[in-house]
């Protein structure tokens, strides 16, 4: 077809003319459409489409199941100190420290460190990838998780073991997360759904593995033996994943450059600034039975390990959790699943934890906590783009999962700081942020449904 241009405007833009023809697009589509695949999503204002030849551009179909179980050997580490930190706090107050108000806050802040960094660096991450690639990012995962556990195992004051776990080695681990989730949707346009499945429940295997073992391997070896077969197990796993992880070569990323894309323009949404306010209240207090459930059973008589068993019980309750949310926002709706759910995690700090003294009802309490609380990280990013406006979703859900970081970092503290200040029952502000927190993110998501959907009984 010859090329002829046209006059378009005043400054004599000049462009194909074909491209103004409607009867060449009709016949151009009409030409390919059986090599293309449409997929059109209702909250997305871009269309998306992959060819027969992206489909078949691997060289080996089964390898998008290696780089699943890589990201799950990823997230067992991201997800397993967050886990077990409160073993490592607990060892640190009996062991090292001691038990004074200043230290058991300064140990829940690099606890919180763990997990807040990955929520909050998403969006940094994704520009530290894509100016190094996934490699270079991987290899610098390797060296800063690598130097942050062996020189926490030679810390002596609280200050190094902030600086090397809460900052060296929470940071690799914010990129290592960042990286999983990216990777994932690349390789997958049909079972994402399983494959995503499949790195989410490595934080209930971390649960379950790490808290018995690093408990006994504190108090059989010591501490600092701890940290360097750490450093040593997950220094050999990421340099297996270095090789295996990789980004898929007939994906490519294009640029957006759409200014709505700007931060600022989120909170002209209330619906996303409800969903921010939700996010960071839920933060606050998902992390204090983790960080603190260890502690305190060491403080009403039970040993370490049943300490660590507990939170072994709650990881496997977590698991079950999180899929049956997943059938029940399929029935009932997203923002409906998470109302009902944080109403019985709220139930069990009532109602279990406030008068729990024996190891059956503390292991209870954190099977109810971690049954109905893992709701909110499995819904986390629908509910983000259930409120978000159209080509914001991946921003929305960047910020919203940012505040529940904060909420994370704060939450853990405000209980250790009420009880230097105030004479009160040890452990008792801490059950009552648990309850109280929860509870106003609850009468937020009422709000939130009706702003979505009129209807009290509405599927949202």
């Amino acid at each position: 077809m010859g090329y002829k241009t046209i006059n378009t405007s005043s400054n004599d833009d000049m462009r194909p003319a074909y491209l103004d023809d409607a009867h060449y697009w009709n016949a151009y589509i009409d030409e390919h459409r059986p090599l293309l695949q449409f997929k059109f999503s209702k909250h997305d204002a871009v269309r998306d489409y992959e060819t027969k030849e992206d489909l078949d551009d691997d060289s080996d179909p089964r390898y998008k199941w290696v780089i699943v179980v890589a990201a799950f050997l990823g997230g067992l580490q991201f997800n397993g100190f967050s886990c077990c930190w409160g073993v490592f706090q607990d060892y640190y107050q009996r062991e090292e420290f001691g038990k004074s108000n200043s230290v058991v806050m300064q140990l829940s802040f690099i606890g919180a460190l763990l997990p807040f960094l990955p929520c909050v660096f998403i969006i940094p991450s994704e520009m530290i990838i894509s100016r190094i690639q996934m490699k270079g990012a991987l290899i610098a995962v390797s060296i800063l998780v690598f130097l942050g556990l062996t020189l926490a195992a030679f810390s002596t004051q609280i200050w190094q073991l902030c600086l090397s776990l809460g900052l060296c080695t929470a940071t690799g681990l914010a990129v290592y997360y960042t990286a999983c989730v990216r990777v994932i949707p690349q390789w997958f346009t049909k079972n994402s759904g399983t494959a995503f499945g499949i790195v989410t429940s490595s934080c209930a295997a971390s649960g379950l593995v790490f808290p018995p073992m690093i408990a006994w391997a504190a108090e059989s070896l010591g501490i600092r033996w701890t940290f360097l077969i750490l450093s040593l197990v997950f220094t050999t796993v990421n340099i297996v994943n270095c090789v295996l992880i990789k980004e898929r070569p007939a994906v490519q990323q294009e640029e957006v450059k759409d200014s709505g894309l700007s931060i600022w323009k989120l909170f002209k949404n209330r619906n996303f600034i409800l969903w921010a306010a939700i996010a960071t209240l839920r933060g606050a207090a998902d992390l204090i039975p983790t960080i603190y459930l260890p502690s305190y059973a060491t403080h009403i008589g039970l040993s370490p390990m049943q300490g660590a068993a507990i939170l072994s019980g709650g990881a496997i309750m977590g698991m079950l959790g999180s899929i049956s949310s997943g059938f029940v926002a399929d029935w009932i709706g997203n923002v409906n699943t998470l109302i009902l759910y944080t109403v019985f995690s709220v139930q069990a700090v009532f109602y279990v934890w406030m008068d729990a003294v024996t190891f059956n009802a503390l292991l209870l309490f954190m099977m109810l906590c971690a049954f109905f609380g893992n709701a909110f990280f499995v819904l986390i990013l629908p509910i983000s783009y259930d409120v978000a406006v159209p080509t914001q979703e991946s921003l929305t859900f960047a910020v919203a999962t940012a505040g529940c970081g904060i909420g994370m970092l704060v939450g853990p503290i405000i209980p250790s700081a009420i009880e230097a200040t105030v004479d009160a029952e040890p452990y008792m502000s801490h059950r009552w942020i648990c309850v109280i927190a929860p509870t106003i993110a609850t009468v937020l998501c009422l709000i939130l449904k009706l702003r979505l959907r009129r209807g009290f009984f509405a599927k949202v």
